[in-house]
């Protein structure tokens, strides 16, 4: 069998991690190592982990989910990686096999990586949404549709080799994702999605969520310095991943506003247009601009 290093960072995730601990641990036909890297919990996460003596539980002080996925790696023997959030589970027993199995039918294809579908469950609706099939295949274009179609960490069942080819992840606490995924397609990897049904997202209220609370300039200054690095040094001005990651930052704007963080609002929207001179004649109509500059101003 081919083994597969699932990692679980978590951090005050009691309310959950029960259930995303026994998604993994009923996984069926492939060899699982599970490890699951507390970081700093003050709650009894570190209690309910110990309940299972077949998880390897690593503890280290706070230092972010980024460092507790990259600590977790280093920890790791498998020949892929799966991330799977502390608040987030497996749809069934068979998930982890049945991704296996497209590496095993496209042995011939080189530097590629895998992701399925996610399915959203709205806590407090008790309500879930399943999302579509698009048929992404990020070979074209990467970056632009990676900006436009985010990818999150518990979708992929990355390569060991393709992760441990970066030097570090990125030490930022949100955006995680779209940083790590646009740093492999920089190495030259391929994003592709296959049709199927793989995790649960969870989406609820929780303050540890980090997706409930907008971000400080400081936070978002380190966030746009690895997206430009990543983007706008290393494709030609006027490009579409260009365009799209000015377009990006104005949306993100719109959520900060929304949340009345002003700072990080007009930060965001700085940006965007410093961009901007660059793309105007390719990129934007004037009906563009005008929308995303209204959708800035009325903050949804």
């Amino acid at each position: 069998m081919c083994l597969i290093s699932v990692i679980t960072p978590v951090y005050n995730g009691e309310a959950f991690i029960r259930e995303t601990i026994e998604s993994v641990l009923c996984q069926k036909g492939v060899e699982v190592e599970y490890i699951i890297v507390d970081d700093g919990s003050t709650d009894d996460t570190v209690q309910i982990v110990k309940e299972f003596p077949q998880i390897k539980l690593i503890q280290q002080s706070p230092k972010g989910a980024n460092v507790a996925r990259y600590t977790g790696l280093m920890y790791s023997s498998g020949h892929y990686i799966s991330y799977l959030d502390a608040d987030d589970y497996f749809t069934s027993p068979d998930v982890l096999n049945d991704m296996l199995n497209f590496y095993r039918e496209y042995t011939f294809k080189e530097n590629v990586i895998f992701f399925g579908r996610k399915v959203d469950y709205y806590e407090n609706e008790n309500k879930f949404f399943v999302n579509d099939f698009k048929k992404y295949n990020l070979n074209v274009d990467n970056k632009a549709t990676l900006l436009n179609n985010n990818i999150q960490t518990s979708l992929p069942l990355y390569p060991a080799l393709a992760l441990r080819s970066m030097e570090r992840f990125p030490s930022v606490s949100s955006r995680q994702e779209l940083l790590i995924n646009l740093a492999l397609i920089n190495l030259n990897y391929e994003f592709v999605e296959v049709d199927m049904l793989n995790v649960v997202i969870r989406h609820h209220g929780s303050a540890a969520r980090i997706s409930n609370k907008g971000l400080v300039i400081d936070e978002w200054t380190k966030i746009v310095k690895n997206l430009k690095l990543e983007i706008t040094e290393k494709q030609p001005q006027g490009s579409n991943g260009i365009i799209c990651l000015s377009r990006y930052f104005i949306l993100r704007a719109s959520e900060e506003r929304r949340r009345r963080n002003w700072g990080s609002s007009f930060f965001l929207l700085l940006e965007a247009f410093r961009i901007y001179p660059l793309i105007v004649l390719k990129g934007f109509s004037i009906r563009e601009i005008l929308s995303l500059t209204k959708c800035w101003l009325v903050g949804r």
